[in-house]
């Protein structure tokens, strides 16, 4: 009896250690600085310079796509919009396009801190800035404006596929899609998910032009022509009436 009174009394004050602990609920606050380290190329419509000129002009950002990654920003001064504005007199658009490092991808949060320097920096009219990109670039485009959708007027991603976990935050931004349907590297399907998504959302100003047994790269084609450009122009960001859109 003594023996097995020891050894309950033994049970019971393990099991009191064993409940002791607590739980306790608390918050956290605090910042965390990032240095952002991005070169870009930034084409300035003619007459930018003009004395007397205070003109805010609209802005593409622009996201090459995987094989321009490194250190040489001349490598992307033709590439996409660029090429386009410089051969084209009378391109109306600032064309921001940032180089991504090497082994990186496009981070949203750095593209906006990029953004936002260059509106305090150039006259650039806020409710007319758009964002596009091909590859690695159109993933960077989805991503980007996925969660900064307050930000863009108008969203054109290429040849990329998309991770929809935000993509309800584009069911009033205007969306042009474009892929080719026999892309071998990112799946055609991708893209027409993310439409279908879009479309079911109610979001009336959603677009996909499907190359028809084109390949990935298609963006010579898009990048090469007005039709872009002119459907930019439509859209507006109206800060007045919704922050989310």
């Amino acid at each position: 009896m003594r023996i097995g009174f020891s050894i309950c009394v033994a049970i019971i004050l393990m099991c009191g250690l064993l409940n002791a602990g607590q739980v306790v609920n608390q918050s956290f606050k605090g910042t965390i600085v990032k240095t952002v380290n991005l070169k870009y190329t930034l084409y300035l419509p003619d007459g930018y310079d003009k004395p007397g000129n205070k003109t805010e002009y609209p802005l593409i950002l622009f996201l090459h796509g995987a094989e321009y990654r490194g250190d040489d920003v001349s490598k992307i001064a033709n590439l996409g919009p660029l090429g386009y504005a410089k051969s084209h007199a009378g391109f109306h658009f600032i064309v921001l396009a940032p180089l991504c490092p090497t082994g990186k991808q496009w981070k949203p949060d750095e593209l906006i801190a990029l953004l936002d320097h260059i509106q305090r920096t150039y006259r650039i009219q806020k409710s007319a800035v758009y964002i596009t990109g091909y590859s690695m670039g159109g993933a960077g485009t989805w991503a980007t404006a996925m969660e900064y959708p307050e930000r863009f007027a108008a969203v054109a991603p290429l040849c990329r596929r998309v991770i929809p976990l935000l993509i309800g935050n584009l069911w009033q931004t205007p969306v042009w899609v474009f892929h080719g349907d026999k892309d071998d590297v990112v799946p055609f399907a991708q893209s027409e998910e993310a439409v279908s998504c879009l479309q079911g959302m109610g979001n009336k100003n959603v677009k996909f032009k499907v190359f028809q047994g084109r390949g990935h790269d298609i963006w010579p084609d898009v990048y090469g022509s007005s039709e872009l450009y002119s459907w930019f122009m439509q859209f507006r960001k109206d800060f007045n009436t919704s922050k989310a859109n």
